[in-house]
């Protein structure tokens, strides 16, 4: 197993107090998914505000290649479900992802927060209230964020989600406040991409977007590859139009089917050391738990955290902060996520 993939799974697990002897850990990955994320040396620090709760949060979450425990505990719980006060491990691919994103985007202004987790008992009301949104949500699973970042444009957050391909990119230009969606599920993309825009976006022909005509780019066999590099897999849809216009063999095919079904995230491989996945939530009375998830050995860097504040209602004492962070001017009083299909 490459050494940044074990560190990616000892911290996700350590997260959940699992202590692993050197005889334990026998864990089969489809692939080094996080090798472009997490190589030797990296630092990471993200800056958000969220716009249900009004908090703010600048906090490191990796340092020289390793996750730090406590921060990515201190972003699951500011990335909780907002309206049941309950949180759940979030896929720290996600931070890697929005990082990426950030980086390349060239913004100045935090990233606003919309949706992290989403409980299923918040999702199956949501669903009563509108057509938009899926019964499996990536949300549920802790491996989705909506998002927007002021200042750069919707349709630019979309392009760099979509080149990335680590997994789900959804575009929702006409919400109440204006959000992409993006998750570390399969690859895949909505609404669909007419082929003249989607040939923009990928100039060169390598991609797994199918555009909205159903035929695949011409570079369609070399972006499968590199996506089963990282241990992804396009979605269906996806592979049965690659197979039908010919780009792809069978036997193509058969392996990214058997890559999309392994567990080979690292919210998967927790569920299979524990015995439970990341979809059982924690409340606000537990969020500050003893070090029930902080890893024998954990990194203790530190971390900077501005203005972490739960409600009053919350169980928890508001963190202490170093310095807020400025918040985009106008920003938006409510938002709606309504026809949010993911």
């Amino acid at each position: 197993m490459p050494r940044v993939r074990a560190l990616s799974v000892l911290s996700t697990a350590a997260r959940a107090g699992v202590r692993l002897g050197a005889a334990g850990l026998v864990v089969l990955l489809a692939g080094n998914a996080l090798q472009s994320a997490v190589a030797e040396g990296d630092t990471r620090t993200l800056t958000m505000h969220h716009v249900h709760t009004g908090e703010d949060i600048t906090i490191t979450y990796k340092r020289d290649g390793h996750y730090i425990p406590s921060a990515l505990k201190k972003l699951d719980w500011f990335l909780r479900d907002w309206r049941k006060e309950k949180a759940t491990i979030m896929d720290p691919r996600l931070f890697d992802l929005l990082w990426d994103v950030y980086r390349e985007s060239g913004a100045a202004k935090p990233i606003e927060i919309i949706c992290g987790y989403r409980s299923p008992g918040t999702n199956a009301m949501l669903r009563r209230r509108t057509n938009g949104v899926a019964k499996y949500s990536q949300h549920i699973l802790g491996r989705a964020i909506d998002f927007f970042i002021p200042g750069v444009p919707l349709a630019k957050l979309r392009a760099l989600g979509l080149h990335l391909e680590w997994g789900g990119v959804g575009y929702y230009p006409r919400s109440g406040s204006p959000f992409v969606h993006m998750d570390v599920g399969q690859v895949r993309h909505w609404p669909a991409i007419a082929r003249s825009s989607l040939k923009k976006i990928f100039p060169h022909g390598r991609t797994v977007h199918i555009p909205s005509d159903g035929k695949p780019l011409r570079g369609y066999a070399a972006a499968l590859a590199a996506v089963e590099r990282r241990g992804n897999a396009p979605n269906q849809r996806s592979l049965d139009a690659a197979r039908a216009a010919g780009v792809i063999t069978e036997g193509q095919v058969r392996e990214a089917e058997l890559i999309a079904a392994q567990p080979g995230t690292a919210r998967t491989v927790l569920a299979s050391l524990t015995g439970s996945g990341n979809t059982e939530a924690y409340s606000a009375d537990s969020m500050m738990s003893p070090a029930s998830r902080q890893a024998p050995h954990a990194p203790q860097a530190p971390m900077q955290l501005a203005s972490l504040r739960a409600p009053a209602t919350a169980a928890t004492k508001p963190a202490h902060h170093d310095h807020p962070v400025p918040l985009p001017p106008g920003r938006p009083r409510t938002v709606v996520t309504a026809h949010a299909k993911r």
